[in-house]
């Protein structure tokens, strides 16, 4: 954990504990962030991830080898909330090998700043009034969205959409919803600060 503020608790194997600075994730680990919490989290390929207040994620598969970054991978999942990417070395060097899956999408990169999002059919805290599903709003670089229904792909200062229904076609939006305010700066962008997030 790079830096945070307010509070943020990470779950894994059945225990939940409070995230402090300086904490290690690891595989299979669930970051939940408090109403009020940002969480900023650097692995050691410098991948760089923030999480937004109200969001959950878990870190599902990270292998990273900077002697062999083609066998190094992530496969992150959201189940709620925002977060926004700023590519690592595995993110730069194999793209293809990062996945991002919401309820009802899988986000691919293409050397990227982005921020997923997912809002679920109850609705989400920090986005009162968005119609629920998977976003992608793309600040620099490209990625996917892809369904069961499609897939579309996405270029800087684009947002794509995918509905509820895992069957429908994601579409790229015409405008950036309201609810999709600038996110925070990710500070710390080349700076070495030991292993893991």
């Amino acid at each position: 954990v790079h830096e945070m503020s307010g509070t943020a608790t990470a779950t894994v194997g059945g225990t939940t504990k409070p995230l402090s600075l300086g904490d290690t994730l690891e595989e299979g680990q669930t970051v939940k962030s408090g109403k009020e919490g940002f969480v900023t989290m650097r692995f050691a390929d410098g991948q760089l991830v923030l999480l937004h207040p109200g969001s959950s994620f878990t870190v599902s598969k990270y292998k990273y080898s900077a002697q062999d970054t083609k066998s190094s991978n992530i496969l992150f999942r959201l189940a709620v909330g925002a977060m926004r990417f700023v590519s690592g070395a595995i993110g730069k060097t194999n793209p293809q090998n990062f996945s991002l899956l919401t309820p009802t999408a899988t986000i691919g990169i293409r050397g990227t700043d982005h921020e997923p999002f997912y809002i679920p059919p109850a609705g989400w805290s920090g986005a009162p009034g968005g119609e629920p599903g998977s976003y992608d709003k793309v600040n620099s670089g490209a990625t996917f969205m892809q369904t069961e229904g499609g897939r579309i792909d996405l270029g800087a200062n684009q947002v794509g959409f995918a509905p509820p229904n895992p069957q429908a076609q994601p579409t790229r939006l015409d405008r950036i919803p309201d609810f999709m305010r600038p996110a925070p700066m990710l500070r710390g962008q080349g700076e070495r600060r030991g292993e893991g997030g």
